[in-house]
């Protein structure tokens, strides 16, 4: 929820606009919703990896421990809004394009079944940690039948879904190492919650910059920018030889 409330919702009526332009222009949005889920996920696929790693810390910090029986639903959670970035921009996509009908189709047939599977589970296992298993199977029905209608829609199919989100991948990778050894060497637990967090926080954040320049990932662009605006508004002068040569 704080991921979808920081970006997904600020993202989606952007996402809306830069779709439904380029559907009256009469242009292909395949590229467009390819760039989309590439930036989409260079951000939440590290962000879920991060708490996935570290979800007690990070679940005593926000909520206090009467939360921590929801733990391990919470990893599998995340792990399911893993595999739903891949759907972030389907509701754009398919309302930018007119085909607000088969958004709804999509939606007539996913939600039932997602509750059926969730009672018949619940009914099964006794046990809450049958929603977070439900959760996952939802995630990957939900975005089974997107890439469908999306494939019907925008010639968009699996293949070029797996070449837009790969180096998202790795990055997740690469800014999981700080977790997954803070995990292992540090003590974590009541009293030792905020040095582990802010040390694997630190570590992912270096990777995170350290990986979308080395993998050369298309939102390396984007950290560009805003690092340059950086300077400009702390004063630091994006170019102090020029500056020098321009003043002699």
């Amino acid at each position: 929820s704080l991921f979808s409330q920081a970006i997904l919702e600020g993202m989606s009526p952007v996402a809306l606009s830069a779709i439904a332009m380029r559907h009256r222009d009469g242009g292909n949005i395949r590229d467009l919703w390819l760039r989309g889920i590439t930036h989409i996920s260079a951000f939440g696929w590290p962000f879920f990896s991060f708490v996935t790693i570290l979800t007690f810390p990070v679940m005593r910090i926000l909520f206090g421990d009467q939360w921590d029986a929801a733990v391990p639903v919470a990893r599998l959670i995340c792990i399911a809004a893993m595999i739903g970035l891949i759907d972030s921009m389907t509701w754009a996509t398919l309302q930018g394009n007119g085909s607000v009908g088969k958004y709804a189709l999509l939606q007539l047939f996913t939600v039932p079944t997602e509750i059926a599977v969730m009672i018949g589970a619940l009914a099964y296992e006794h046990d809450i940690i049958a929603a977070g298993w439900t959760a996952i199977f939802g995630s990957m029905l939900h975005v089974s039948a997107s890439l469908y209608f999306l494939n019907r829609l925008a010639d968009i199919r699996l293949r070029d879904v797996a070449e837009a989100v790969g180096k998202s991948a790795a990055l997740a990778v690469l800014t999981s190492i700080a977790p997954a050894l803070v995990t292992l060497f540090m003590q974590i637990g009541p009293g030792h919650l905020w040095l582990p967090v802010l040390i694997a926080g630190g570590g992912s954040g270096i990777s995170f910059i350290l990986g979308i320049l080395v993998l050369r990932h298309p939102i390396a662009d984007e950290v560009r920018g805003a690092l340059t605006h950086a300077q400009q508004l702390v004063g630091w002068p994006s170019n102090p030889a020029s500056k020098r040569g321009s003043t002699q």
